[in-house]
């Protein structure tokens, strides 16, 4: 897999590398979601040729902007319920 990262790839870890392949992997660090995430990439890569290389050195990079910033909106998000209900929480206090 370390030729991925000559295409843009960030890191080497079964997420990322999901992310840069297009691969769903749902219940990361699971046991078993783990292993068909695994074999979907071995499958992916081990028949891949020159366009398809390309069109991961094109999309890849896309695709982990796209997860880092919907990882950033979510974290956002819950920071945002977290800051409604404190406030919530300090209106009732002070009433």
């Amino acid at each position: 897999m370390e030729h991925l990262l000559d295409l843009g790839l960030e890191s080497l870890s079964l997420g990322p590398v999901c992310v840069f392949l297009g691969i769903e992997h749902g219940r990361a660090h699971t046991a078993l979601a783990d292993c068909v995430a695994t074999a979907k990439v071995r499958q992916k890569i081990l028949p891949a040729g020159p366009l398809q290389r390309l069109w991961w050195r094109l999309v890849g990079p896309m695709r982990q902007a796209r997860a880092h910033r919907d990882s950033v909106e979510k974290k956002m998000a819950r920071l945002r319920m977290d800051h409604h209900a404190y406030l919530n929480e300090l209106k009732q206090v002070v009433a």
